[in-house]
């Protein structure tokens, strides 16, 4: 491989990996997640450093509740999140495959109607599939939750998060 190559796989590479971290970590961009991370994240240190001092002691009163009210609403986000985003991947990819298999049957490259109904099917029942799935995650989930009022909220927080957006600067 030419060197020539090797920077132009290695600057893909890094660009793919980029725009993964950034699919993972756009939640942290949001000041409700943070705010419930860092008191979930308090929570948790109090219920802990109280065990391990003295294990007959019980944490702090707000502690407890605190944790269960965060990690509800900390799953929650993060699950709507993550949907949000497997179904626009999935819009985005079926369109450009309809929108590629549209402009080949203008042009009379050999795609027929049929065989865009049928893309245009696929791709409707990918998004119907994804929803069906994250449902039944959300039904295994749920009873797991203790506070379904955070999870709730959590689930509307996440579902309308949206990523960053790129910026020109680079």
């Amino acid at each position: 491989m030419s060197s020539e190559n090797t920077s132009a796989a290695g600057a893909a590479a890094g660009a793919i990996a980029g725009m993964g971290l950034g699919f993972f970590f756009s939640p942290l961009r949001s000041k409700i997640f943070l705010l419930a991370l860092i008191a979930t994240g308090a929570a948790a240190y109090f219920v802990v450093s109280a065990g391990l001092k003295d294990p007959a002691a019980p944490p702090p009163d707000w502690a407890p509740t605190t944790l269960r009210v965060g990690s509800s609403f900390l799953a929650a986000f993060v699950f709507a999140y993550l949907v949000r985003r497997a179904i626009v991947m999935a819009l985005l990819i079926g369109g450009t495959l309809v929108a590629g298999a549209v402009v080949l049957h203008k042009l009379g490259l050999g795609v027929s109607q049929e065989q865009i109904d049928t893309i245009n099917q696929t791709v409707h029942d990918a998004t119907e599939q994804v929803q069906k799935t994250a449902d039944t995650a959300w039904t295994h989930i749920k009873p797991y939750l203790p506070s379904g009022g955070a999870a709730g909220f959590g689930l509307f927080r996440g579902a309308r998060h949206a990523p960053a957006k790129p910026s020109a600067e680079a």
